[in-house]
């Protein structure tokens, strides 16, 4: 551990460029000092990154899958408090955080949103709860990449925390039956004004699935291109 005290972090860089060649991993914690400007750093330096850790994100997505069978099992506030945290600090064009979210745990309102398309919206009835994903078109034009980063944002945080979920798509689908817009019904049944578009729903539940694991890709894989197609 390395203390050092500067002005205008001077002695961050001093500190970096003397530790690059060992490749070490370094964080640096940083607290105020009454003395005007000067910042007081601690400066932690490890000899290597820990492997644990290195597989962490990859073992995570590994895990992922969409889950569409729920148990009875309540997710706590604290669980939810997570997903939705997770969400919020998701990365948004420009930062102009488009992305809103509606939380819906009435069972009444769940079997209704799960009518609200032909196929593939069925599973929401079974959810414990589920997240609507909206944008404000007139915000940003990027609402649509937006709204998807958050959607996986919280997809791989309900799986970190075993809390099985499945993607559902709004935007670009219909109810076959009558030919209105999926995303038009949803408004309606929830009230969001017209400068928003949704986007997808995601369904949350505990599950008694196995999670299991994907096998990783080969990167030479037909889809991966290198310098062009």
């Amino acid at each position: 551990s390395y203390n050092c005290n500067y002005k205008n972090h001077a002695g961050y860089w001093l500190i970096k460029k003397l530790f690059k060649p060992v490749n070490a991993a370094w964080t640096i914690r940083s607290r105020s000092m009454l003395e005007g400007s000067k910042k007081d750093f601690d400066i932690y330096i490890f000899d290597s990154f820990n492997p644990k850790e290195e597989r962490r994100m990859i073992d995570l997505l590994r895990k992922r899958r969409s889950i569409r069978n729920y148990n009875d099992n309540e997710i706590t506030d604290s669980e939810l408090n997570k997903i939705i945290s997770a969400a919020l600090i998701s990365p948004t064009g420009r930062n102009k955080k488009p992305v809103e979210f509606i939380i819906i745990d009435d069972k009444e309102m769940l079997e209704k949103l799960s009518n609200t398309r032909t196929h593939g919206s069925q599973l929401i009835k079974g959810a414990n709860k589920a997240i609507v994903v909206i944008g404000d078109s007139e915000l940003s034009d990027t609402w649509i990449e937006d709204c998807s980063i958050a959607m996986t944002t919280m997809q791989l945080t309900a799986t970190q925390l075993n809390i099985g979920n499945c993607w559902v798509q709004v935007r670009g689908r219909y109810l076959e039956e009558t030919g209105e817009k999926t995303a038009d019904i949803i408004k309606g049944l929830l009230n969001i004004p017209d400068k928003y578009s949704v986007e997808a729903m995601l369904a949350l539940g505990k599950t008694d699935e196995e999670w299991g694991t994907k096998d990783m890709p080969d990167v030479t894989e037909r889809r991966v291109h290198k310098g062009e197609y």
